[in-house]
């Protein structure tokens, strides 16, 4: 299983609407600012304590902005 965002341009306007960029997300949820530029990418996904802190730094619940693929083959497409 894997997290993933729900939807990437949705969480750049999140950045922007928290008046974050991208390193200042890396810098404040401690995580390499390369990190922040694969999740975004699609070519990484967070560790569950990776995600935990990008979500407290944003202030939402994990659901709003990730989703877990790999629950069950009928859950892996959506991203809803």
């Amino acid at each position: 299983m894997k997290i993933r965002l729900k939807d990437v341009e949705a969480f750049q306007v999140l950045l922007l609407r928290k008046g974050l960029s991208q390193r200042e997300l890396a810098r404040v949820a401690k995580i390499h600012e390369g990190y922040v530029s694969m999740i975004l990418r699609e070519t990484h996904s967070p560790g569950p304590g990776v995600a935990a802190r990008i979500c407290k730094v944003l202030e939402v619940a994990f659901d709003d902005i990730f989703y877990v693929a790999g629950q069950s083959s009928e859950e892996d497409g959506a991203k809803c």
